[in-house]
């Protein structure tokens, strides 16, 4: 008899200090194909870097930087492969994108990429989403990169892009090494 007198006030005190277990039906994405949600930037190896948008707004033209910090960077760079899904629907031409040596910004600064890294050659496979660059030298350890997209038109369609990078270093047997991702936001308006 006493515990059904406690029950009602103790399940009312879980919920008030939110201590009840909710049930919450599955999710799924099917909206967006090939979506990872990655809560923990460290599982299984994955890293967010950052990038920077001067729009983010469906169909706008756009600037895109994507980032490298030089801690990612271990070793000399010999080859740099950005992969993104084939669904991404932005249109850029092949001459307006750049690898770049970056200052990355802080609170007080905005992060630079003034430098072009010199290419022996660029190899932009839009069919399967992989663009390889090929710098005349290969690029020091601890080196911060930007790849820098110049009039890009958003896609029409808001949503998360995965942008990829890996890279192969002098004297490698042919396998990358990733370097880390980019979870790109295109928005139906500038926020």
């Amino acid at each position: 008899m006493a515990r059904s007198r406690l029950f009602p006030v103790a399940a009312a005190i879980a919920c008030a200090t939110g201590l009840a277990a909710v049930s919450v039906p599955p999710v799924l994405a099917q909206g967006l194909p090939g979506l990872t949600l990655r809560w923990n930037g460290n599982e299984g190896g994955f890293r967010e870097l950052k990038y920077f948008l001067n729009s983010g707004t469906v169909g706008a033209l756009d600037r895109y930087t994507l980032a490298i910090p030089g801690r990612e960077i271990e070793q000399a760079i010999q080859q740099l492969t950005i992969t993104y899904p084939t669904y991404y629907t932005g249109s850029f031409s092949d001459d307006k994108v750049s690898l770049r040596i970056c200052r990355l910004g802080n609170v007080l600064s905005r992060t630079r990429c003034d430098e072009v890294v010199p290419l022996s050659d660029r190899d932009i496979d839009r069919d399967n989403g992989r663009i390889d660059f090929y710098p005349q030298a290969p690029i020091p350890a601890g080196t911060t990169l930007g790849v820098v997209f110049e009039g890009v038109i958003n896609p029409n369609n808001p949503g998360m892009f995965q942008f990829n990078a890996s890279a192969l270093s002098p004297g490698d047997l042919p396998i990358s090494r990733y370097l880390g991702s980019w979870i790109v936001t295109i928005d139906l308006r500038n926020n």
